[in-house]
């Protein structure tokens, strides 16, 4: 943690990542605990998790986040928490959904369920890195369903994700959760990037 770029947005509604999703998702309130830049420790953080397995890097970055909030009471009021997920090609391939993990971190520390079968990505879709903004949006559009919305109906949903740059998938994500009666959606990510294209 010593000489972590933290983003401290949690602290502040209007910040950068809550503003991507202004005029284009309802959500509720958004933050990252780290800033990415390249050849950062970030990046290299990053890189190790979704490509080197170490998957258990973001269940730990999820467990510390999850301490900031819960010290903000930035949690309350929240009722379950999904992550982000993966195609079953992309899952298969990596072998494991690192939004899971860095979820699983935050739901134990904040005490909140962890939901992980109600959200689904159904097409597959390449890597969003180098694509433009609207590229990246057409990309993910309709590619998440809601199965079994009874389990999510008036709930208040902590939707998390590793990587934060143009914000398209989370608002393809947040689109179809509020679809199911009376949901709200708030996001939490590993990190913020500034997107640049």
């Amino acid at each position: 943690m010593h000489g972590m770029p933290f983003s401290d947005f949690h602290l502040k509604e209007d910040n950068p990542v809550a503003r991507l999703f202004w005029g284009r998702a309802e959500v509720k309130k958004a933050t990252a605990f780290y800033l990415y830049g390249t050849e950062s420790k970030v990046q290299k953080l990053i890189h190790g998790l979704k490509y080197q397995g170490k998957k258990e890097i973001a269940r730990v970055i999820g467990q510390h986040f999850a301490a900031q909030l819960r010290d903000t009471n930035w949690q309350i009021g929240l009722d379950a928490i999904i992550p982000v997920p993966l195609h079953i090609g992309k899952l298969k391939q990596r072998g494991y959904n690192q939004s899971l993990y860095f979820a699983e971190g935050l739901a134990e520390v904040l005490n909140i369920p962890l939901i992980d079968n109600c959200l689904m990505k159904v097409g597959d879709s390449d890597t969003q890195t180098g694509r433009s903004r609207y590229r990246r949006w057409k990309s993910v559009e309709t590619k998440f369903i809601v199965q079994r919305p009874e389990l999510l109906r008036g709930k208040n949903i902590l939707l998390a994700d590793d990587v934060i740059t143009t914000g398209s998938t989370l608002e393809a994500c947040t689109r179809e959760l509020l679809k199911v009666s009376k949901t709200t959606v708030s996001i939490a990510a590993i990190a913020y990037t500034e997107f640049h294209k």
